[in-house]
């Protein structure tokens, strides 16, 4: 990508991070290219988010080409104010879409409209000794993340053959001779057992144009919202969460971003957590919280098992914390709201089409193969589904 700005252009570090493919600039260890590093930071400055820790000598001298953590977390308000509908891109990285948009920025005179900036720095606030960082109101804060794989086999829809068993194959060469919507009547005879959600869906893949685009259903967030295996892992992150806090508070000082712990916010599927992390602004060590991936039984909820089975990604995220802190010898309390999000996707991949003991290699599944890799008049592509629910909470800590 061709950088239009002066101030992003002629780096080679900073021309690779913008190429497709390229590497990010990311947060130290390992430090960086500092001169890109540097660029970044002077970009980020004229954008209007002035970090003292960057510029050690004032923002008139030249800063310091490190990474370090007050960078990382004006990035992310930067790419949460950039890409407010995409909270995947809130990452901390400085790759192609984020140089992107900071290069359209400085290109149109630098500094955003105040009305278009996120607050670029939290309020301190102090009570009774105890120190509270202050989370802006309009601030969605991510405490966890698990991402699902775009590139598994659920989303391919590519017009291939399909690798399977002998008998897999056989059934799926029958079905490619039926006309489109025997196959569809074939998907309908089963999602119909998930009622009227189940024929929402379909519709959506039947009509879906675009390969992996992100969709909602509002009957599906409620219907996850009150089932028993959602509501039981939404307890234990809250648990996770208050657990955290607790220890923050014995410390006297509560940071709401330190309920990032570890490695995080962003963890893979199966990496695994430690009981005990450090946390991300202050290094202390405390309860780690990590917003893991769980799926629905037949017997418990069966309408769930069809339409999702299992979720693929998770997201955990913060919003309207706040802090009361307690006098005379009441006690501290704090309230907000935990945002939970979920991903999972809505297409079979080719060992699908094998049958087993569940649902697999049934005819509605084997007629999904073949409608997602062969039948694409317009629509029939896979999709990923998002599902999102909001607890509020409001706890004494002490």
């Amino acid at each position: 990508m061709a950088l239009a700005s002066s101030l992003l252009q002629g780096n080679p570090r900073i021309d690779d991070a913008s190429a497709p493919g390229g590497r990010s600039i990311k947060r130290a260890p390992p430090h960086d290219d500092a001169e890109a590093v540097r660029r970044i930071q002077k970009a980020m400055l004229q954008l209007g988010r002035p970090m003292a820790s960057s510029f050690p000598n004032g923002t008139s001298q030249e800063p310091d080409g490190k990474f370090g953590q007050d960078m990382f977390l004006q990035v992310i308000e930067f790419q949460k104010q950039a890409f407010p509908n995409s909270s995947q891109e809130w990452d901390g990285r400085v790759g192609p879409k984020t140089l992107a948009a900071m290069d359209q920025r400085l290109s149109k005179g630098g500094k955003t409209s105040a009305d278009n900036v996120a607050p670029s720095s939290t309020k301190t606030t102090t009570g009774d000794a105890l120190n509270v960082i202050e989370q802006p109101p309009s601030e969605l804060f991510l405490i966890s993340r698990r991402k699902d794989n775009p590139n598994k086999g659920d989303l391919d829809s590519s017009n291939r053959p399909i690798s399977a068993s002998g008998f897999a194959r056989a059934r799926v060469a029958m079905l490619r001779l039926l006309p489109t919507f025997s196959l569809q009547d074939n998907m309908r005879l089963e999602l119909v057992l998930a009622g009227p959600l189940g024929l929402m869906m379909l519709d959506a893949f039947i009509n879906n144009t675009t390969r992996a685009a992100e969709k909602s259903f509002p009957q599906l967030n409620a219907k996850v919202a009150n089932s028993g295996a959602f509501l039981s892992e939404a307890r234990d992150a809250e648990q996770q969460v208050l657990a955290n806090l607790r220890a923050q508070l014995a410390t006297q000082k509560i940071d709401y971003h330190d309920l990032v712990t570890g490695p995080g916010p962003d963890r893979s599927p199966q990496s695994p957590v430690l009981p005990i992390e450090a946390g991300r602004a202050t290094g202390r060590l405390l309860p780690s919280v990590d917003l893991g991936l769980f799926g629905f039984s037949f017997s418990n909820d069966p309408v769930l098992k069809i339409v999702v089975g299992n979720f693929q990604g998770s997201s955990l995220f913060l919003k309207n914390f706040q802090v009361f802190p307690g006098k005379g010898g009441e006690p501290t309390k704090c309230t907000g709201t935990l945002v939970y999000e979920y991903r999972d996707h809505f297409g079979v991949d080719d060992s699908d089409v094998e049958m087993d003991l569940g649902l697999h290699g049934s005819p509605g599944q084997a007629s999904f193969w073949v409608l997602q890799h062969d039948r694409h008049t317009p629509g029939h592509f896979p999709f990923v589904t998002v599902v999102r629910v909001e607890r509020k909470f409001s706890e004494q800590l002490l």
